[in-house]
């Protein structure tokens, strides 16, 4: 194990109030060491916190590793790990946990208090420029509404155990599985195809599937060859699968999804208008399903829907929704203030971000006169 530090106690803020125990601790662990924990741990494990995820991080500049290490975060019976990494927004910067912490077991409020306030002294006294914490929180963390629209706390969490993939059927709500199985009928399966691997070439139709619907459905698409260097990335630690459907050697449907510690995670889709109508991407969900079941997943996260909080995400729960009886409440990211005045500085340039994004969409697809 690496060195420990005795979490001090910090002032109280308005939105925390933790006591501090003097058994709290925070220590550096070898990427060994935390993938150990993970592998123990009884809560989900998100790929973006695992250690494969620092190929995808290398994609970007300057997502650096906090202090080099890994953390832990100890006291008494309750653990956590974390991978801290330096981000910036807006030019400012910030250490985000992504997907983390990831607790031993699920924590009484007051002892996430704790460790949200022992971990926001201990950034600050390594890393006085951050200009806030990011982390996975629960709402009596008490931390402060994600301050980019990244967040969402509802989800579809399909329960991928049985010993026959029909057991996954039987458990979706009626119209999910109507569309199984009208899709199974109507799809020709011999063209859904599995990838790990993909030449950028190859790759760049799906691309102009992704960036015709992002077009349509009025959301941002990344560049290049994200999407490829993605799939490159994670395959390289056999955590990520590309499914495509190709009809007479066509793309117009295609998904990735991720897959580490029993959790597999539908990440990027995209399906031409055709290719809807053909129910391809309900073809390409049961394949995945299969796929996941195949790598000994135990449950499989659609990522995100909308709700009150996540209104930007509610277009998505016709589809999702009907995989599951019902949706999942889940933890979702919260901030921790370091520098408030910088903080504050953050939100109204996110403010006005979104103001412009807003205004550019409306002109965007206002009439040509």
């Amino acid at each position: 194990m690496g060195r420990k530090e005795k979490s001090a106690p910090v002032s109280r803020d308005p939105y925390t109030a933790a006591e501090v125990s003097a058994d709290s601790h925070i220590q550096t662990l070898t990427d060994e060491e935390y993938e150990a924990f993970l592998s123990r741990a009884q809560s989900l494990v998100p790929i973006e916190a695992t250690v494969q995820w620092d190929r995808v991080d290398a994609l970007h500049e300057g997502r650096d590793l906090f202090e080099g290490s890994r953390h832990l975060w100890t006291d008494g019976h309750y653990e956590a790990v974390l991978t801290l990494k330096s981000y910036e927004t807006h030019r400012v910067p910030f250490v985000w946990s992504r997907g983390g912490p990831v607790w031993n077991e699920r924590p009484p409020a007051s002892v996430e208090r704790r460790m949200v306030d022992n971990l926001a002294a201990y950034v600050k006294k390594s890393r006085s420029d951050a200009t806030f914490l990011r982390i996975v929180a629960s709402p009596q963390a008490q931390c402060l509404p994600c301050s980019e629209a990244v967040a969402y706390d509802r989800t579809v969490m399909l329960d991928l155990k049985g010993d026959e993939d029909s057991d996954v059927l039987a458990r979706m709500k009626k119209r999910g599985r109507r569309d199984v199985r009208k899709a199974l009928r109507e799809i020709d399966q011999s063209a859904i195809h599995t990838y790990t691997a993909l030449s950028a070439e190859e790759f760049h139709p799906l691309v102009e599937i992704m960036n015709s619907l992002g077009s349509a459905e009025h959301f941002a698409t990344f560049t290049g060859d994200y999407y490829h260097d993605f799939l490159t990335a994670l395959a390289q630690g056999d955590a990520a699968t590309l499914i495509i459907y190709a009809p007479e050697g066509q793309s117009s449907a295609w998904l990735m999804m991720t897959h580490a510690y029993g959790l597999a995670t539908y990440y990027f889709a995209a399906a031409t208008p055709q290719a809807k109508r053909e129910l391809a991407p309900d073809a390409l969900v049961w394949k995945m399903i299969q796929a996941a079941r195949e790598r000994k997943c135990h449950t499989l996260d659609l990522m995100g829907i909308g709700s009150e909080d996540a209104p930007q995400f509610a277009h998505l729960d016709t589809f999702k929704t009907k995989f599951a009886a019902e949706p999942t409440q889940v933890w979702t990211y919260g901030e921790i203030p370091i520098n408030m005045l910088r903080y504050r500085l953050v939100l109204r340039l996110t403010e006005l971000h979104d103001q412009l994004a807003r205004i550019r969409t409306v002109m965007r697809h206002a009439p040509r006169q």
